[in-house]
């Protein structure tokens, strides 16, 4: 053989094997057969009767991360959170209907109960005998469920930007508040922000939540560099939604997002982190989930806004180390920091 078509044969094997790195092939795996070991990859595997699609990467103890269950898949915490990876075998679960499963056109087949006995189901699968789960927004809403249905297989819990709404009246009062409050209001693109967040809740199309997400990105990031906007830019174009989700969401969660009091009987160790500049970000029912949640933690970010990972990833990173493993120096709580006034 020439040293030209050796050279030749070469490249297109490092070609193929950059591609596989980059574009990992989706695995199938059956409920009864878990992995010996959490390999990372994509996977899927068919759980409770649906399919299920997931992504492990990272190094380190497991931590399953659960996404808003209203539309979004996993791909915008793939993108986002690759810095945790260092220390963790982050888990990305994408609700079921998502991802690269099957979706799921019954709307009751949809539900926030249902995805959190998805997780149990996946635990069980992965052969852990109890997992640390980080749910955002909506999926720290599924987290708690997950706590109250299977509390003796959680060992942490870390809740980002998760509030319970029980007072929808009272609560949206509370979001113009922080919104007139907020450190963007003077930018130029503010005013379309705040007509789109007013008609979120009428998207028709994968496509058009996508859109609502673009478009009412300076609401829900605080102080946010040109580079990290950008970066959440990309990861909101990488990611795929569900209409379907979004509607079942707005038909059910949306309009019973409380537990009815049942949080105070979550007893694993949580973690409560916000972003001050977070619309949805309500101080007193921040504070009332806090002093619920009988062993949890509180802390603040006082530049970000709903995406607090991306705005402080330093900052967000040795909090979960510090609530992860104790014997880490913790970051500054929220008592210790001075907090805005106007908030």
């Amino acid at each position: 053989m020439k040293i030209q078509e050796k050279f030749l044969i070469a490249a297109v094997v490092l070609a193929l094997v950059n591609a596989a790195v980059a574009h990992p092939p989706v695995r199938e795996l059956n409920a009864g057969t878990p992995p010996a070991a959490l390999q990372n990859g994509a996977f899927k595997a068919r759980l409770n009767n649906v399919e299920i699609s997931y992504t492990v990467s990272g190094n380190g103890p497991v931590v399953l991360v659960q996404g808003a269950g209203w539309g979004p898949d996993s791909r915008l915490y793939q993108n986002t959170l690759k810095f945790l990876e260092t220390n963790y075998t982050l888990v990305y679960v994408d609700p079921r209907g998502t991802g690269d499963a099957a979706p799921i056109a019954d709307l009751p087949q949809l539900s926030s109960d249902l995805m959190a006995d998805d997780l149990d189901a996946l635990r069980q699968h992965l052969g852990l005998s109890k997992i640390v789960l980080l749910g955002h927004a909506h999926g720290g809403f599924i987290a708690m469920k997950y706590a109250l249905k299977y509390p003796t297989r959680l060992a942490q819990l870390i809740l980002v930007d998760c509030v319970l709404l029980p007072n929808l009246e009272d609560d949206t009062r509370a979001v113009n508040e922080n919104l007139q409050r907020h450190p963007r209001r003077k930018d130029p693109a503010w005013e379309a922000a705040i007509a789109r967040f007013k008609n979120e809740y009428d998207a028709r199309s994968a496509e058009a939540l996508r859109e609502n997400l673009q478009t009412t990105a300076i609401l829900f990031l605080g102080y946010a560099s040109s580079s990290q906007r950008a970066a959440f830019e990309k990861a909101l174009g990488e990611t795929r939604f569900s209409i379907s989700h979004f509607n079942q969401f707005v038909r059910s969660d949306l309009l019973h997002y409380d537990l009815s009091g049942q949080e105070t009987r979550i007893a694993a160790p949580t973690l409560l982190l916000y972003g001050l500049y977070d619309p949805y970000f309500i101080r007193a029912s921040a504070r009332r989930l806090h002093f619920a949640l009988r062993n949890s933690k509180l802390e603040l970010f006082e530049r970000s806004g709903h995406y607090p990972w991306i705005e402080e990833p330093q900052h967000f990173a040795e909090v979960v180390r510090a609530f992860l493993n104790p014997a880490t120096p913790p970051a500054i709580s929220d008592t210790q920091r001075p907090v805005p006034q106007n908030q």
